[in-house]
């Protein structure tokens, strides 16, 4: 089951396959979640549509965390500490997706 764990991008970012799309209008929205640990925080979400009839594997991902590549060349925001608990986070301005 380990190699259907999604946990990295293939030995160069380039080996992986491409199990779902999130489409030309993706329905974006900033969700407030309550974590596991009690901590609500702030998410990107948006609709995906996930191959599932090429890739019966994909069917494993609305059930693990996720993560966003972002493109770094034209990435804009700044790190900040929250006055809430003294936490950093990162204030997203603009940006592209190169994948997730």
């Amino acid at each position: 089951m380990d190699e259907l764990d999604f946990e990295d991008h293939g030995y160069a970012n380039s080996d992986g396959k491409i199990y779902g799309i999130v489409p030309e209008n993706p329905n974006f929205a900033w969700e407030k979640h309550l974590d596991k640990d009690g901590i609500e925080r702030e998410y990107a979400c948006s609709d995906v549509i996930l191959f599932t009839a090429l890739y019966p594997e994909a069917n494993l991902i609305p059930t693990k965390p996720q993560s966003m590549e972002i493109y770094s060349k034209d990435l804009e925001g700044e790190w900040m500490i929250s006055e809430e608990d003294g936490e950093p986070y990162f204030l997203f301005k603009k940006g592209r997706l190169l994948g997730l």
